[in-house]
């Protein structure tokens, strides 16, 4: 069985007309226009006594889903028109001074007598006729309001002068050519229907030719239509609620932790690692943050090069948990603290699947946090993280050499590539810093107050922050799991080995080929965890090369092996042969007619008068930088003999600060 409810879109048939439900009036009405625009208020009680009679039939075209109707206060005077006012007063000047002398006189003969009175004494020179007064008088008694005596004629004028016949081609045109995907142009509409008009009368009599609209009427024909409805076909129903949908409230945050929002975002800049005495382009970062709601205080963030996954949200977490203050420290400069720290109590994020990992969930449930998924594509229910990286870029980012901008139509001629000079350490510096001793001092508007004391006046409404009681029992928790065996000479993974007497002691109790699970950590490789099934606890194995793995990245260390594969790989090629190979290849492309060859043949020669002198290099080289720029970070304990001997970091970090007034 159907069943009906008001709200707006409501549909009802009375008679000939089909009347919508728009709004409920502040006095309880429910208020209706007709298919043609003109108004009809009445009550919900002369509504249910319509509905019985079957006077009034609801439409099951007006069933689906729509927003409830929502009230609205009446119009004041000042709403009108100037002109219009002054007739309504005017009225009113009449009505009143009738109603002086007691009750309405009702003959025609003693009411001319008073509207002759009257106008000699106002001075009006075109008095009202009885009819008039009486009819003023009926709408003037129901409120005793002004506003019931003003003119309503917003609905009059020109009726549609378009024929129904051509009317009916113009709903098939527009349906067919303007609703759609491929976003015609208007002209295609009217180009359309005067075709269909021309084709439909060659089959008609001379004395019933149709009449084609004009480009005017087909264009306020298109004007007129419902715009969500136009979006929707146009551009899609995602789009056209992304557009049209309204912020109406916000989920309410009493206290501190108790909502945090986590996502990712790449960042507008191109970052370079200096390697061997050279410079190679990376590549954009991307950044995961997490951002409490009712602080608004950043609690961590994490930089990687490649794509986000459950590693980067886990890594996040344990940043944003644990106190700040010994990573805080290796920065000189940074003033003030990093207070945020704190297990919270539900994790926001998107449907992305990295967020949806097993990892992840198990890692919330071990620390009883909630998760919680937003719907699909829609960013506003975690708009905090989704603004903040936007005042990221604008408030930093794009002040730094190599940034890309959010738009290329800001970025003009903006060499990018050729700019880039900054490394991720000193991308990770300069973002703590604009954290700690810009965004966190800075007004948030949202919350009338910074960040940092939100956050010190938030701790004294809640209850003590909670922490994990051991810190490395986190890192376990947030680490990456595997299985490996363990052999004599340790337990291998990543191409590093790891061993320990106390591993050997294992392997000597239970025997050969022991398999064991583990959890290592992309971001230091210097460790392992391995699990003691006879304590049943989590045992750290360092590297057997642990000066070299220490602090050593994932990402770095595959680079590096990548590198010396390579390496070893052009030794064992006969170099003759290659410089017979290079020689055949650059004799093809200079014969060829197309231009793209012999501008390949120049720069494998190396005199290509485009490319900058200090940019041309050989085809190995472009090779070696290529394969270089695979994300990975920067060790400055391994790296730093090459590093040339100009502090990018601190020129950089002083240019920020004195951008926003600040002193490094």
């Amino acid at each position: 069985m159907l069943r009906f409810h008001f709200k707006r879109g409501l549909k009802i048939r009375s008679g000939l007309k089909e009347l919508i439900l728009q709004k409920r009036l502040a006095n309880g009405n429910l208020y209706f226009e007709t298919d043609t625009g003109d108004p009809w208020s009445i009550s919900e009680s002369e509504f249910y006594e319509k509905y019985i009679k079957k006077e009034w039939v609801v439409l099951e075209a007006g069933l689906g889903d729509g927003k409830g109707i929502y009230e609205a206060t009446p119009r004041d005077l000042q709403t009108f028109s100037e002109k219009k006012q002054k007739r309504a007063l005017l009225k009113h000047v009449y009505i009143e001074e009738i109603l002086k002398t007691g009750n309405f006189v009702s003959t025609p003969a003693l009411l001319n007598i008073k509207i002759k009175k009257i106008a000699e004494l106002i001075q009006d020179m075109n008095p009202p006729s009885s009819i008039s007064i009486y009819r003023w008088y009926r709408k003037y008694s129901v409120g005793k309001s002004v506003v019931s005596l003003v003119d309503m004629d917003e609905y009059k004028g020109r009726r549609p002068s378009i024929d129904s016949a051509v009317l009916e081609i113009i709903q098939g045109v527009v349906d067919t050519i303007y609703l759609s995907r491929q976003k015609n142009p208007a002209k295609e509409v009217y180009d359309k229907t005067c075709k269909e008009v021309k084709r439909l009368n060659s089959a008609r009599s001379p004395e019933n030719q149709l009449k084609a609209p004009s480009r005017a009427k087909i264009y306020r024909y298109i004007s007129e239509m419902d715009a969500y409805m136009v979006t929707c076909a146009r551009l899609g129903k995602d789009e056209a609620n992304k557009q049209f949908e309204g912020v109406l409230g916000e989920h309410e945050i009493e206290r501190l932790l108790q909502r945090w929002e986590i996502d990712h975002s790449p960042l507008d800049i191109i970052l370079v690692i200096y390697l061997n005495g050279k410079v190679y382009t990376v590549g954009r970062p991307w950044i995961t943050v997490v951002i409490d709601k009712y602080s608004r205080m950043v609690m961590g963030f994490y930089i990687c090069f490649h794509t986000p996954s459950a590693q980067s949200v886990l890594m996040c977490l344990k940043h944003a948990i644990l106190p700040k203050d010994e990573f805080v420290s290796q920065f000189g400069d940074i003033k003030s603290n990093w207070v945020a720290h704190g297990i919270p109590e539900t994790l926001v994020c998107d449907n992305g699947m990295d967020l949806h990992a097993t990892a992840v969930a198990k890692v919330c449930n071990e620390l009883g946090i909630q998760l919680q998924f937003c719907p699909a594509k829609s960013p506003k229910y975690k708009g905090t993280i989704e603004r903040f990286f936007r005042t990221l870029n604008q408030g930093l980012i794009h002040s730094l050499p190599g940034t890309v901008f959010s738009n290329p139509k800001h970025r003009g001629d903006y060499k990018s590539e050729a700019m880039a000079c900054i490394d991720l350490e000193t991308l990770t510096h300069l973002i703590t810093k604009w954290i700690t001793d810009i965004y966190h001092q800075t007004l948030h508007r949202g919350i009338k107050s910074t960040p940092l004391s939100k956050w010190q006046s938030g701790l004294e409404m809640r209850s003590p922050i909670e922490m994990p009681a051991d810190p490395e029992q986190l890192s376990v928790i947030m680490g990456i799991p595997a299985k490996r065996k363990l052999f004599h000479y340790g337990i291998e993974i990543n191409k590093l080995y790891y061993n320990s007497q106390v591993l050997q002691a294992l392997r000597r109790k239970f025997g050969k080929n022991l398999s064991m699970d583990i959890k290592y950590y992309e971001t230091d490789l210097g460790y392992i965890h391995a699990y003691d099934p006879i304590h049943k606890e989590y045992l750290q194995v360092k590297a057997v090369k642990f000066k070299y793995a220490h602090g050593l990245s994932l990402d770095q260390h595959e680079i590096i092996c990548r590198l010396e594969k390579e390496s070893n790989a052009l030794d064992t090629i006969d170099t003759y042969d290659r410089r017979e190979e290079l020689k055949e290849l650059i004799c093809q492309s200079q014969k060829s007619k197309k231009m793209a060859e012999r501008k390949k043949s120049q720069v494998i020669r190396g005199s290509d008068s485009n490319i900058p002198m200090g940019n041309k290099k050989r085809s190995n080289d472009r090779v070696k930088e290529y394969s270089s720029s695979v994300a990975r970070s920067y060790d400055p304990r391994l790296l730093e003999a090459e590093i040339p001997k100009f502090n990018v970091s601190k020129s950089l970090a002083v240019n920020v600060h004195d951008k926003t007034g600040m002193q490094s």
